[in-house]
């Protein structure tokens, strides 16, 4: 803190030069062509990546109805008959520790999501950083 105000006092003290001629202007022509670079733009993978989603998600609820509408019930039955036992075997706090990480993973992915919407939404922020600086 005290080696700040030793800077502040020492820069204080220097004679301030005059700004050169069109400074101003030159730096305001800058910013303006850095403002007319940022733009939403959609580009195709924006829109491809929700459709493959979608289009998966229906396939696989598709198949998942057509194979429990064509397994006689039967297969079911059976099925359910070797699982069960292995459900049995496990300890209860499985299911709390499998609930918890399944959780945690879909926290992960919705905000991996909301992170990939801001940056969708806002691109090029980055140019506007570097000229603050």
């Amino acid at each position: 803190m005290f080696e700040d105000q030793m800077v502040d006092a020492f820069l204080n003290e220097l004679p301030l030069s005059p700004m050169p001629s069109g400074f101003s202007r030159s730096v305001m022509e800058r910013i303006k062509d850095e403002q007319k670079a940022i733009r939403f733009r959609l580009d195709f993978i924006d829109l491809a990546i929700p459709v493959f989603l979608a289009l998966f998600a229906t396939l696989v609820f598709s198949i998942l109805m057509v194979i429990i509408v064509i397994i006689p019930p039967f297969w079911l039955v059976r099925l359910e008959m070797q699982v069960q036992p292995l459900l049995w075997s496990l300890p209860e706090s499985t299911y709390l520790v499998a609930s918890i990480v399944i959780g945690i993973c879909s926290l992960c992915v919705i905000v991996a999501l909301g992170f990939a919407g801001m940056h969708w939404l806002r691109p090029n922020t980055h140019l506007l950083q570097k000229s603050q600086v």
